[in-house]
């Protein structure tokens, strides 16, 4: 999408409506990745946030009995 890396999203739904997740278990996400700062001094940096779950868009989620009715990032 020719932009640096943002993060890693171990379940993403977007523009979900009534959707309901039982016994959802997400772990270990983690953003190892490394990229070019493109400051000045150069070198590596390494990645952005790492998310178990993100919800964009969505209405009447239920994910292990909790709700989420709005932009959502765990």
């Amino acid at each position: 999408m020719n932009h640096k890396m943002k993060g890693n999203i171990g379940f993403f739904v977007s523009g979900g409506k009534n959707v309901i997740c039982k016994e959802l278990s997400v772990t270990n996400v983690a953003n190892t990745g490394r990229f070019e700062s493109g400051t000045k001094r150069g070198g590596l940096v390494d990645g952005e946030k790492a998310f178990t779950h993100a919800l964009v868009a969505c209405e009447d989620i239920s994910i292990n009995g909790e709700s989420y009715t709005e932009n959502t990032f765990i």
